[in-house]
């Protein structure tokens, strides 16, 4: 880029954002289309048609939708004053890098948003349009609960998770949950009641931050994906044995949840994918060794599952012959995530293998040449001791088990 072009001005704002240079044409374009208009009392109005004329506003998530007029015009009352900075403050940016750096996480809540105006904001809003990535991280409470062996209650705590919202269409979003990094160990102990071999060797994995859905995929999400535009393969747009804008989906194959995936990466821009064995593990036990993420045993209380069966000194429970809305028992593990025991079991991406021997330990999906696929978490028609979080089946990608395959999907950015 010509600093001569640009002047320091510009590069100063290109050095507070840490914008990469090929996404600043946007923020120039609108600061220059509202720069003499900012006291005549329109500029909500006047932003928001800049917005809509350039094909910006559908786009957005629904997050910053939320914000709404009002806001956007105390956000932009600010814009005159940032372009008013001293000399001195942007002569010290005036000379830009050979190589731009590194674009910052953008942690806003609302009010952060509305506190930003005086700072750039245009700046801010034109390069995170250019890139359609509004990541808007907002905190949300839930409660984790913890039972023994005989299912009775030892802890109840409130918690706390981040999270961001996709926009997907007609008011439909989907809920990511921030998922830090860590190490944990995969697989199950031989002390563990009703284990199997598939679950050898208990090893040690590494896991990278993630974001991954608050709920498996509901029928609503399911529609407005499957109504974009194809990627390989055609989406029923209504597979389902159970109907409910709220219920999972489910009766999906492997390759339908890879394809709604790639749906959805191509329409945000981001990449979504199905979560590898390890990911899914890991986010499911959010910190626990025991059997189940509730503790070292289930009970229909807490989840949908074949509830006639008990597990280690559990009491028998109800047995609901199908699935329930996402977050019905309003309860989640210690990382903010519902329904990861029971109600549908969840397609991941790697290949089948037997037991743990080679696997990998950096978290990523384990492949080779086996067409076979694996499911986890168990259905509302399993035994508990398929829910539990070590447990492991393998399927055909192009088969699914009536009314109980469904999936997750995770983010690698946002």
């Amino acid at each position: 880029m010509d600093k001569d072009k640009v002047g320091p001005t510009k590069l100063k704002f290109c050095h507070r954002l840490g914008d990469d240079w090929r996404d600043l044409a946007i923020f120039f374009d609108i600061r220059s289309s509202t720069r003499n208009r900012w006291d005549k009392g329109t500029e909500s109005q006047e932003l928001w048609e800049l917005l809509e004329r350039q094909g910006r506003l559908h786009k957005l998530p629904a997050a910053l939708l939320e914000i709404g007029r009002e806001d956007l015009f105390d956000m932009t009352k600010g814009l005159s004053n940032s372009a008013k900075d001293s000399c001195e403050e942007t002569n010290r940016y005036s000379n830009p890098p050979k190589q731009p750096p590194p674009t910052p996480q953008l942690i806003l809540t609302r009010r952060r948003l509305i506190e930003l105006a005086g700072f750039g904001c245009v700046g801010l809003v034109g390069a995170v349009i250019a890139n359609q990535v509004w990541k808007l991280n907002r905190s949300f409470k839930f409660d984790v609960v913890t039972v023994d062996s005989q299912g009775r209650e030892t802890n109840h705590k409130r918690s706390q998770a981040e999270f961001f919202v996709e926009g997907l269409s007609n008011g439909v979003t989907l809920e990511m949950v921030a998922i830090p990094s860590g190490k944990f160990m995969m697989g199950s102990p031989t002390s563990e009641k009703e284990r199997e071999g598939k679950e050898s060797p208990l090893h040690e994995v590494t896991v990278q931050p993630f974001f991954m859905g608050k709920y498996p995929v509901t029928q609503a999400q399911w529609k407005a994906v499957a109504a974009l535009p194809k990627v390989n393969r055609d989406l029923k747009a209504e597979p389902f044995r159970f109907k409910g804008d709220n219920l999972p989906v489910e009766q999906v194959f492997w390759y339908d949840a890879v394809e709604f995936c790639a749906r959805l990466s191509k329409k945000t821009e981001r990449i979504y994918r199905l979560p590898s064995e390890a990911e899914w593990e890991y986010a499911c036990r959010a910190g626990t060794t025991t059997p189940f993420h509730f503790g070292e045993t289930i009970t229909s209380k807490l989840a949908n599952y074949g509830g006639m069966k008990t597990y280690n000194s559990g009491p028998k429970g109800e047995y609901r012959g199908q699935t329930t809305p996402v977050g019905n028992f309003q309860v989640a593990n210690a990382f903010g995530l519902y329904d990861m025991h029971g109600n549908v079991w969840e397609w991941c991406a790697d290949s089948w293998h037997n037991n743990y021997q080679g696997a990998p330990t950096d978290g990523s999906a384990w492949n080779n040449d086996n067409d076979d696929r694996l499911l986890r978490g168990g259905s509302w028609f399993s035994h508990p001791a398929r829910c539990r979080s070590a447990f492991r089946i393998l399927y055909d990608p192009g088969v699914f088990h009536d009314g109980t395959f469904g999936f997750r999907v995770v983010c690698e950015e946002a």
